[in-house]
């Protein structure tokens, strides 16, 4: 038995520090450092600046992955950190320990006492899953006492990476290796909250992003992708809320789960902002899906009293 789990333990360290790379963007070589961009006349883009009671901020809508396209960033975007005090993002990434992010997946990423997947999940869904793995070389053997919804993220990264996109060319991970020994890096949550918020999903919601992970295709991805990443460099943010009314009014489960991963977290963001701001004047950094619609950070900021205006 000791054998047994000395051998888990190994794998587990291995997909720690390989499949949640991409779970979270993990810190990869970025090729050369993107300049600024030289575009006298600039479109609006994803950046917002906050006005209020307690002070000034920056807002980029981030995305977790991306292309050489991205770069370089408007003018107005690198202006905006450059005047900022502090760098405030999701989860800094540089700071995650090895034997941390270990401890926390054992936690929460592991199904009770190493139970195989096909304990939680349909037969359908097992094969499915293992159909899945192995188109990007993974025995599910090998990772089948990992909870649902870890083997979901991993097979939906290992889909955008194979759509042609590079968690080494995120926009957060490209200010905090820009921010690295320069500026403060603080967090709005942590890699255990997300950790955690993964593993409280109900079972039935949990099933249903595995499902979602395994129905969506490869050339499905990656056309969306292109779209939204096309609409990131415009600042459309009708395109992207189009795209997430979408997804949260599909029925009342999905909904469920985007209030879940979405609405409940970007309260919690708001008072961290709030916090934050009265520190200095911040350049925040989070996912586009968390500033768009009427439950997201812009328009929450509004509902407390801020000005906040798109640049």
């Amino acid at each position: 038995m000791a054998k047994e789990l000395r051998r888990k333990s190994s794998l587990i360290r291995l997909l720690t520090t390989v499949l949640l790379v991409m779970l979270f963007s993990w810190p990869g070589p970025i090729p050369g450092t993107p300049a600024a961009a030289e575009s006298p006349d600039e479109a609006t883009c994803f950046l917002w600046e906050v006005d209020g009671k307690t002070g000034q901020a920056y807002l980029l809508g981030s995305v977790h992955l991306g292309t050489d396209h991205l770069f370089p960033l408007p003018p107005k975007i690198e202006e905006a950190y450059e005047k900022s005090s502090f760098l405030a993002v999701e989860i800094n990434l540089l700071a995650v320990e090895e034997e941390e992010l270990f401890s926390i997946t054992q936690a929460f990423a592991i199904n009770p006492a190493f139970q195989g997947i096909w304990h939680y999940i349909s037969t359908e869904e097992y094969k499915m899953l293992q159909e899945a793995l192995a188109e990007f070389d993974i025995n599910i053997e090998q990772v089948s006492f990992f909870r649902p919804w870890y083997l979901a993220n991993t097979v939906t990264m290992s889909k955008f990476i194979k759509a042609g996109f590079d968690p080494g060319l995120g926009i957060d991970l490209y200010f905090m290796q820009k921010a690295s020994g320069k500026k403060d890096i603080l967090e709005l949550e942590s890699a255990e909250f997300q950790y955690r918020l993964f593993s409280e999903l109900p079972s039935e919601l949990e099933r249903l992003y595995l499902r979602d992970a395994l129905t969506t295709g490869v050339e499905e991805i990656a056309e969306e992708t292109n779209r939204l990443l096309e609409a990131w460099k415009t600042g459309d943010t009708g395109l992207l809320e189009e795209v997430l009314l979408s997804y949260k009014d599909k029925d009342t489960a999905h909904y469920r789960l985007y209030e879940r991963l979405v609405i409940q977290r970007n309260r919690g963001m708001v008072e961290k902002i709030e916090e934050y701001m009265g520190q200095g004047t911040p350049f925040i950094v989070i996912g586009a899906a968390h500033m768009v619609g009427d439950d997201g950070i812009v328009e929450l900021l509004r509902q407390r009293g801020y000005t906040v205006r798109q640049l």
